[in-house]
């Protein structure tokens, strides 16, 4: 775990699924086609990847947020790396209180680890909040 402030990031673990399915119920495929099994293989898949990390925001002991970070490329034509930061999300009761912003402090960090110089987000069209931010 690392604290950002009174926000503690730590590793998503598979009892995070439930969590993750609703913050990210507009990013998920079809709800009725999707279950937690599509978001504990996310989990999985970031866990065992050399790069990505699947991030947990806590606060006060209360999940409250979380972000996927990606190494990829700038596009396949384009191979300098760059980090996305995947459907961040913070709980709309706990907003305010610095936990998007100890989300994306983590995600630069990562970056600069990496050497990575470009960073993007990637969030819903019809994410009000997430593309507002």
């Amino acid at each position: 775990m690392v604290s950002q402030g009174q926000v503690w990031l730590r590793q998503a673990q598979a009892d995070d699924a439930a969590f993750l399915a609703s913050g990210w119920r507009t990013s998920l495929r079809d709800p009725e086609s999707a279950d937690d099994g599509d978001v504990v293989a996310i989990i999985d898949a970031a866990r065992a990847s050399a790069d990505e990390q699947l991030l947990i925001a806590e606060y006060d002991g209360e999940r409250v947020g979380a972000a996927l970070l990606r190494v990829t490329t700038v596009s396949p034509l384009n191979l300098e790396p760059m980090l996305t930061v995947v459907a961040p999300f913070v709980v709309a009761t706990q907003r305010r209180k610095g936990i998007g912003r100890a989300l994306l402090t983590a995600a630069t960090s990562y970056a600069d680890e990496r050497g990575i110089a470009t960073m993007a987000t990637v969030a819903t069209a019809g994410s009000r909040e997430a593309n507002r931010y």
